[in-house]
């Protein structure tokens, strides 16, 4: 999602900062779940070559 094409929908620079903190906030919160996910996973991996 771009600034540009919420612009090109016609919301206004206000708008467009909380529809950007908004969807920061949920790329922050899957980047954690895939952390946590990939963290998992090397895990189980080093079990099994143990």
């Amino acid at each position: 999602m771009k600034r540009e094409d919420l612009k090109n929908l016609g919301l206004t620079d206000e708008q467009i900062e909380k529809v950007m903190a908004e969807h920061g906030k949920d790329i922050t919160s899957l980047q954690e779940k895939v952390n946590g996910l990939t963290n998992e996973r090397d895990g189980l991996k080093s079990q099994l070559d143990e």
